[in-house]
Formats: C-alpha cells, structure tokens, sequence
C-alpha cells in the first residue's frame, strides 16, 4: 500500500513502488496556467454536486485556489482558496470562512459541497467551516470546464496532489479525509478525476480527454 501522508515529509514514492505526482502552474501567479477538462461537464442540472482537492499555497497569505472556472464568458466561475488568509469560496460573491487557508508546507483536503437545497457547506479536512446559501451560477453546457485559470483575472496559486468533480453530495457532514496517496478514487458519480496516480493531464475516471496548458506534472 502506498505510504501514509506525512505534513512533514511531502514525496517520494510509496512503499510498494508506486510513483506519485503533483501538478503546479508554471508561475506562482498561475494566470494562463490550466487544464481543460471538455465541454458538457457542468449544467444547470447539477444543483448537487461536490468539488474537492488536495493542495497547499504557493504563496501566503494570499495563496489563492482556483479549483474551476467555465469559459468562455463570465457566468460559472467558482474559487475555493483564500480571502484575507482564510479558506474561502467565490461564486458572483465572497464567502470566508473563519479558517486559515494553510501554509506553503502543509496540504490540505478541502470540499466544496452544494446540497441541491440552494446551500453550500465548505469543509477543511473534513471539518466544516459553515454553509452558504450562494450557488455557482452554471454555465451553459456547451463551455468548457476549466481547473485554473484561463485569464489574466485573478491567479492560481496551488500545487495540488489530487482533485475530483463528483455530481453528488458525496458529504453530508464532518468526515475523515480520503488519504491524499491514491484516496481520490472514481468513486459513482465522478465527472472528473486526477489523483496524483497519473503523470499527465488525463482523466483517471475515462470521462473526458484533457489538455494542460502551463502546468506542470511532476514526480514526488
């Protein structure tokens, strides 16, 4: 079995072997640094649906997050990363929580869940930092979805070992965190997937064919 995460000893392959990696933007900034996940992922049919990651910041205490973001045009676009130093989602809209996004040596899982009742609940490894009542506003089908950012709008600060898009409310309430070697498993209902098992822009679920622009995948 791969080797356990360890906050303080990020790398190297697991004990059977294995091989991981991580994906960072090209530049700390991360404008211009995305993978292009394909059109038709997201609709306005997905009112319930789960967005989660394993990253850490780049940069502190700005540090921010892009985890997606619809284009062309300017409705759909989600962020869970940081405002003030605190982990934090945007959607047409602030809301922060009370909590520190992280520091540059730690990575952490976060979860964006919305429940299909017009609520979103914001989770921490596994905590929950509150619920919002502010939904994405889906883009049309036909956009492509983006993890990154595609525009000289904000930045992408984060190097990741892992994120899913799952159509469902995959947590209901406070939760162990999957394990950051191999956890982010396609599991029913996952749209999208890169879990660190696989060393280029490819979709571990078979859903949809991917490009990368600026970002690089490395070993750890």
């Amino acid at each position: 079995m791969p080797r356990s995460f360890d906050s303080a000893f990020y790398g190297a392959a697991g004990s059977d072997g294995s091989v991981y990696y991580k994906v960072t933007p090209d530049a700390n900034t991360g404008r211009g640094c995305f993978i292009n996940l394909g059109a038709n992922l997201f609709s306005g049919s997905y009112l319930t649906y789960t967005l989660e990651v394993w990253c850490r910041p780049l940069v502190t205490p700005s540090g921010e997050c892009w985890i997606i973001d619809q284009h062309p045009g300017s409705t759909g676009r989600l962020i869970i990363g940081a405002n003030g130093g605190n982990v934090a989602f945007f959607s047409g809209g602030w809301y922060v929580s009370s909590t520190s996004f992280g520091s540059t040596g730690s990575f952490a899982h976060l979860a964006y869940v919305a429940k299909g009742n017009g609520t979103v609940q914001l989770f921490k490894n596994g905590t929950s930092l509150g619920t919002s009542g502010s939904l994405i506003t889906a883009a049309p089908p036909n956009q492509n979805t983006i993890w990154g950012e595609d525009t000289s709008y904000g930045g992408f600060g984060s190097e990741y070992r892992g994120f899913r898009l799952n159509s469902n409310q995959v947590y209901t309430g406070n939760f162990t965190p999957p394990d950051i070697n191999g956890g982010l498993t396609n599991i029913s209902g996952t749209l999208a997937l890169w879990d660190g098992l696989t060393g280029s822009a490819t979709d571990a679920s078979g859903n949809n064919t991917w490009s990368a622009t600026n970002m690089t995948f490395s070993e750890v």
